[in-house]
């Protein structure tokens, strides 16, 4: 009687096992952002405007490997997990071919630098927030993205 409740246990987590959605899974859908600026700027008189800048911050990840981010402007490209990382890589910025974006931006006496660089996000364990990764900024400042439940 006890090895078919074992049995019967095992098969149970299985089950449930089978069940966990993948990363995959797990990022798409819409997203709601913040930012967190790093503590440097708590006395920079640009601190206020910054934060308003980013409070409309959304990112909504499709099933067919596209995502819109929607910082101060949309970006558009294409996404990727590798275990808990999700990559955003952009291809429009403004219904504008990256490069055309970057030349714009030069022209403009802007850095465009970076508009090409992916974005990398981390998933939390429990796949409700999204990290993103900032390699280049020792600063301390952050952006995190949960769920949208609203819809």
């Amino acid at each position: 009687m006890r090895h078919a409740s074992f049995v019967a246990l095992g098969a149970v987590a299985l089950t449930l096992a089978g069940c966990a959605a993948s990363p995959e899974k797990q990022v798409v859908g819409k997203w709601k952002g913040s930012v967190t600026l790093p503590p440097n700027m708590a006395k920079d008189p640009r601190a206020g405007m910054l934060k308003g800048m980013f409070s409309n911050l959304t990112l909504e990840v499709k099933e067919d490997k596209k995502f819109t981010l929607t910082m101060m402007v949309p970006i558009e490209g294409t996404w990727s997990v590798s275990g808990k990382s999700l990559t955003l890589q952009p291809t429009k910025i403004m219904g504008m071919d990256v490069k055309q974006a970057q030349e714009m931006a030069k022209k403009q006496g802007r850095s465009a630098t970076s508009m090409d660089k992916p974005m990398k996000m981390t998933l939390s364990e429990d796949g409700k927030t999204l990290t993103a990764e900032n390699p280049e900024s020792s600063q301390g400042g952050s952006m995190t993205f949960t769920r949208d439940e609203s819809k």
